[in-house]
């Protein structure tokens, strides 16, 4: 990369970088970027080295944030020191007092506790918000209003969602997103753009930075054999936090009365094979936005009974392609070698959903001639039956296994709660209470352990004593 005859290394860069570099020329009306994500993710450390080399050689000035000045030496003064050198401009710009300062430019580092803190961000080009869930609503509004003007550029928020009711996640589930045409090396990472074209949202984790994982080519970066060893650790004995410190999913608060108290991550969690010729099972439920389905096989191996979850499918709504029309799609793309044998069944009000004056059901039946393969119930089982059964199979079964990559059931299964009559609580607004992947499930073993084979009558024909 030459930027104004200076030379930098392409090596010395994570993808986000090259990304952020990107956005500005390509899309200037961008003004406020929102990062969030995991621990190792190098968010906030990109874009110190953007600061960086905007003041070094555009002439840049920065302001940089954080809630209060406390221990500010150790964090984000810390970070941008850490990008300096690694950046290779430490003759370019000198450390001072809670500022660096260039030639022509300086980055100047604040508490909101400060008495003028909000005053004067007028004359910055870059500003950012470090662990923006430590602000109040209140203070980012006032000082997003406050940053405008002819130099004003790009208004950076970073931070770890550590509970999906702070103030952040509401506010940004207002603005309408889009996909963008940017990707991260993690598929569990994105970048969006508001539809307005006037802000971007990304989120990413470790496997985006190379100095954790190692670059793709094995050329640069550095794979932190201990880092990765930590966090596949964390994620064996708790999930729910490696889900969040480590991939950067939001949060939430502690499970009072989990509607699955049986399933157990460090149990029932772990890398999962499918096997050539056993047959796949599909278990959809139909929603509008997501419609939810999980495929698993069942089979008998050295006269041992084994369920495995093999992976999950989200279909999010598309204008002008029916939800169901797109899983067909899917199925026949990444499955073309099996719908021989694929089975299906799940939600039963499939048959009265239409698309195309064909119900769900009906348009999968023809699409994979399914015929006795096609297994759905009159009505959809009991939620207080269902839940029991789930409850008895994860507790009882000696051998069930869900592949790690079947993040939203995962969370689903450990976060679902249950009302004072057993009922699983619902709200299509909170992501614990959606229950779209743990209905996939009721819908499966109510067919395959009540109606097939009485799992509960019969226990010794699964292995269970």
């Amino acid at each position: 990369m030459h930027i104004n005859k200076v030379q930098f290394d392409n090596k010395w860069f994570n993808p986000l970088f090259h990304i952020l570099w990107n956005i500005e020329t390509k899309y200037p009306n961008i003004k406020h970027v929102y990062i969030y994500g995991g621990k190792s993710s190098t968010k906030t450390y990109t874009v110190a080295q953007f600061a960086l080399i905007k003041a070094a050689v555009y002439g840049k000035n920065t302001l940089a944030f954080r809630k209060v000045s406390d221990r500010m030496n150790e964090t984000l003064i810390s970070t941008f020191k850490k990008a300096r050198r690694t950046t290779k401009v430490e003759a370019a710009i000198n450390v001072m007092d809670k500022e660096f300062r260039a030639a022509k430019a300086h980055i100047k580092f604040k508490g909101l506790d400060s008495e003028d803190s909000a005053k004067g961000v007028e004359d910055y080009s870059y500003m950012l918000f470090d662990e923006l869930d430590q602000f109040s609503q209140e203070e980012y509004e006032e000082t997003r209003l406050s940053f405008r003007g002819e130099v004003s550029k790009m208004f950076f928020c970073t931070w770890n969602p550590v509970s999906e009711h702070l103030w952040i996640k509401p506010y940004l589930d207002r603005i309408e997103w889009i996909d963008s045409e940017y990707k991260l090396p993690s598929p569990e990472s994105f970048i969006k753009m508001s539809a307005d074209g006037a802000r971007l949202l990304i989120k990413t984790d470790y496997n985006d930075n190379y100095w954790s994982v190692g670059s793709p080519c094995g050329t640069y970066g550095y794979r932190d054999e201990a880092l990765i060893r930590d966090y596949e650790q964390l994620k064996t004995y708790n999930y729910n936090k490696y889900r969040v410190v480590v991939l950067g999913e939001w949060g939430i608060t502690e499970v009072k009365s989990p509607a699955v108290q049986t399933f157990d991550v460090s149990k029932h969690v772990g890398k999962v094979t499918p096997l050539e010729h056993t047959p796949l099972l599909f278990w959809v439920d139909f929603n509008i936005d997501p419609l939810a389905c999980t495929v698993w096989q069942i089979y008998r191996e050295d006269g041992k009974h084994k369920i495995r979850g093999i992976r999950e499918i989200t279909i999010k709504a598309k204008e002008g392609i029916h939800n169901t029309q797109q899983l067909i799609d899917l199925i026949k793309l990444q499955y073309a070698t099996k719908l021989h044998s694929i089975c299906f069944t799940g939600d039963a009000t499939g048959a009265m959903g239409r698309a195309e004056g064909l119900s769900n059901w009906i348009q999968i039946n023809k699409a994979f001639n399914l015929g006795r393969r096609l297994q759905v119930p009159k009505s959809n089982p009991s939620v207080l039956a269902s839940i029991d059964l789930l409850n008895y199979v994860f507790y009882n079964h000696p051998d069930i296994l869900l592949d790690e990559s079947m993040t939203n059931t995962i969370f689903e299964l450990q976060h679902t709660e249950k009302d004072d009559k057993g009922l699983i609580k619902k709200d299509r607004k909170l992501a614990e209470q959606r229950a779209d992947f743990i209905d996939c499930i009721r819908y499966g073993f109510s067919y395959w352990f009540m109606l097939v084979d009485d799992i509960q009558k019969y226990p010794h024909k699964f292995g269970i004593k």
